[in-house]
């Protein structure tokens, strides 16, 4: 509400998205070096989230575990990207020049799965609209494509591993997880099971066929939704995501040389948010408040083309 109310200017969506990529510059550079070294800023007060017993030496760095900071980081990386193809200079871009390399090799240190997949639709995104309007020439996408691929490659025994290795039942599980919200849903459809019961209430819907699996609160936002508070709950939900995109959409096609293409990166990387949250409860703070944030920024740029449309009028 405060972002939408007071962001005005292009100007002001400047500075938040500097703030923004700033930030994420930082947090990269901590999951970074927690992953190649182990070491804990807990000196200055900052948790490491990375421990290697509970997430096998993934890095999660301050943010939380490594899901939510590759959840993070896939809303972020894609708004660094959308400053490097439009018209923004200074400091803006010089940020974003740094932050967008430590956020993807960031990214990968993560070793999330649902984060990689999100990550490749929202460039995907971003770089078929990008040729397409001209905002980036077919060389500079070749040359960021063997930048890429040499990530991969250094990258490549993680990458495989997590891929092809044993997951000790991680992605078996969200099946399970799937059957487990169904039976919830299906005995309360409409109010759901309260906020936050779900977890608590997996040993009255559990039963023999459940034994040797992986249960926790349920690995899909929308089901979790629904089986929490209901079907309403769940459209309203909806219903904000859909009015986020189509605000998105508008605003990137209203053709602003500064704000569309920074509207772009954030929308891509809330279509990219869409699909991991089908493999994600979705619940932590950073991804919660992120999501937020991307929204009403959004918002914010919408209001400002359509502003400017009337006034071409």
């Amino acid at each position: 509400i405060y972002v939408v109310s007071t962001a005005r200017t292009r100007t002001d969506v400047e500075f938040i998205a500097l703030a923004l990529l700033a930030g994420m510059a930082l947090e990269s550079l901590l999951i970074l070096l927690t992953y190649a070294t182990g070491w804990s800023p807990s000196f200055l007060g900052l948790k490491n989230r990375s421990d290697a017993g509970e997430f096998s030496g993934r890095a999660g760095g301050t943010v939380g575990s490594p899901n939510s900071a590759a959840a993070y980081l896939c809303l972020m990386v894609p708004l660094g990207i959308g400053v490097l193809v439009s018209s923004a200079g200074g400091w803006l871009r010089r940020v974003a020049l740094a932050a967008v390399p430590l956020g993807i090799i960031a990214l990968l240190a993560t070793e999330s799965r649902g984060g990689w997949i999100s990550f490749a639709i929202s460039v995907a995104i971003i770089g078929i609209w990008a040729i397409r309007r001209g905002l980036l020439s077919a060389r500079t996408a070749t040359v960021l494509a063997v930048g890429a691929a040499a990530l991969v490659i250094a990258f490549w025994g993680p990458i495989t591993q997590r891929i092809a290795g044993n997951d000790n039942g991680s992605a078996s599980s969200r099946i399970s997880m799937i059957k487990l919200a169904s039976k919830m849903i299906e005995a309360h459809p409409v109010l759901g099971l309260g906020v936050n019961n779900v977890g608590i209430n997996i040993p009255v819907y559990a039963g023999p066929q459940f034994d040797g699996q992986w249960l926790y609160t349920i690995h899909d936002k929308y089901l979790l939704v629904w089986a929490e508070a209901g079907i309403f709950a769940l459209i309203a939900f909806l219903w904000f995501l859909g009015v986020t995109l189509r605000r998105g959409w508008r605003s990137i096609r209203a053709g602003d040389p500064l704000l569309s293409p920074i509207a772009l990166g954030l929308t891509a990387g809330v279509v990219g948010q869409l699909v991991h949250m089908g493999v994600d409860t979705f619940q932590a703070q950073a991804q919660v408040e992120g999501l937020w944030l991307v929204a009403a920024l959004i918002a914010a740029i919408h209001l400002m083309t359509r502003r400017q449309r009337a006034q071409s009028r």
